[in-house]
């Protein structure tokens, strides 16, 4: 072939995450993804139960049931199977960087990375870890070429253990997926979602649980149907079942990434997960944070800034009197002007970019 007609291919970059039936690491992984081309091409590695999300995003994905999905054998086999399955994506695709989002680097991917060569190694390592949990694998970063820290607007709360590691990152901004270039504006957000732009409107995502979950759907649902005209929608997450509401209630199906539809909403409840806490505040949206538990992520220590600092409300017991406060708080008109003029005053950055840009630096 002459050599003027050859497509020079780039560089190759394959990212991994790990959830269980969640999107928080993928979603982190996605958003840097987008922002490598065209200096790196990114392949993304998942085992995510809703990888089909990814794919319908546009992204090459391979995917690798968690330890949690029903498979042969105990944990030691499913890691040893992890192991040999990056060691054959790492041989085909033959990576210029390799980028880990997680919690845990297990032995099976370290394994892996020990073969790799000259790619550069990246762990990327969201803080807000809860206090006293996962110190042990703190050292794993040495496995690594360099560790970056998604940027937490709650991080002075941050009493986990990579607060003393801080210094060793490349510290980056808040990764969040989309650009506010891709944020639809309230007119066609709300037609999108099916809402009239000229009413004020609610959201509820708590994302996929079980009954307690719905139980505290419901409750909401009860106190927000009773203020006049305000218009309610509940994301149904793309890894759960249907859920039973009334008739006026928009139930919001595949609206991934649900952050391009929130300039349609006056007010939310949501979870306060990594995502979904940063890309409300950059929207600008009053939100009822209602903290969920999780073996490492604090929730409830963002939930507490975001309404120490006036940006918020937090209930921590949703299932006690405290969310009736809490929502009659949310529906005050004062408190609701009170918390945009702050969120107003909080400013987000780009830390996909800086990410991106960091790996390929290294990378080169």
């Amino acid at each position: 072939m002459n050599g003027a007609n050859q497509v020079r291919l780039a560089p190759r970059a394959l990212l991994i995450s790990t959830n269980g039936t969640g999107l928080g690491h993928l979603t982190r992984s996605m958003a840097i993804a987008r922002r490598l081309e065209p200096e790196l091409q990114p392949i993304l590695l998942t085992t995510s139960s809703a990888v089909a999300v990814a794919r319908q995003q546009g992204f090459f994905c391979e995917h690798f049931p968690s330890a949690e999905a029903p498979s042969p054998g105990g944990p030691v086999q499913w890691e040893d199977r992890l192991g040999r399955r990056l060691r054959e994506l790492i041989d085909q695709y033959e990576p210029a960087a390799i980028v880990f989002d997680g919690v845990n680097p297990y032995w099976g991917l370290l394994a892996a990375l020990r073969r790799v060569g000259g790619a550069a190694r990246f762990w990327c390592r969201r803080p807000m870890w809860q206090p006293g949990v996962g110190a042990a694998r703190l050292p794993l970063a040495a496995a690594f070429d360099a560790v970056i820290e998604p940027g937490e607007l709650a991080a002075e709360d941050d009493r986990g253990p990579t607060v003393k590691r801080r210094e060793q990152a490349i510290g980056v901004a808040p990764i969040l997926f989309l650009d506010e270039t891709e944020i639809e504006p309230r007119q066609r957000a709300a037609e999108e979602v099916g809402l009239d732009p000229r009413r004020p409107a609610a959201l509820l995502q708590l994302g996929a649980g079980g009954a307690e979950i719905e139980l505290t759907i419901k409750r909401c649902l009860e106190r927000l149907r009773q203020t006049p005209g305000l218009q309610v929608a509940v994301v149904e997450s793309a890894i759960s079942g249907s859920l039973s509401l009334p008739p006026e209630v928009r139930v919001l199906r595949s609206a991934y990434p649900m952050s391009r539809l929130y300039a349609a909403f006056d007010l939310a409840v949501s979870a306060a997960g990594y995502n979904a806490f940063h890309e409300l505040f950059r929207a600008g949206v009053p939100t009822l944070w209602l903290p969920q538990t999780r073996q490492l992520d604090d929730q409830a220590a963002r939930a507490r800034w975001a309404a120490r600092t006036g940006a918020g409300v937090c209930c921590e017991d949703p299932a006690g009197e405290d969310l009736d406060r809490a929502l009659a708080e949310l529906l005050d008109t004062n408190r609701g002007v009170e918390m945009r003029a702050r969120l107003r005053e909080i400013e987000i950055g780009d830390g996909a970019a800086e990410a991106a840009e960091a790996i390929v630096e290294l990378a080169r």
